[in-house]
């Protein structure tokens, strides 16, 4: 399975939560990432990827890498 116009392929499920699913994804570089999957319940930013944007620069933060919106696949997770 392929994200967001095919940069990111998933692997497998890493573990999940009250907020979402994360898996082990891969880029077309080889270089490995883990996707969070959310449920996006309106059309604001949630809480934690506002609180992610704002400590883009922090060290001892897992930076968020990329943010994009997609429509649910019949059948899949993702």
């Amino acid at each position: 399975m392929f994200l967001a116009k095919n940069r990111y392929e998933i692997l497998n499920p890493l573990g999940n939560g009250a907020f979402g699913v994360v898996f082990l994804a891969r880029d077309q570089n080889g270089k490995y990432y883990a996707v969070k999957r959310q449920l996006k319940k309106s059309n604001k930013l949630s809480r934690e990827i506002r609180i992610l944007l704002d400590l883009k620069q922090c060290w001892n933060v897992v930076p968020l890498v990329e943010l994009f919106y997609s429509k649910e696949v019949k059948g899949g997770v993702i």
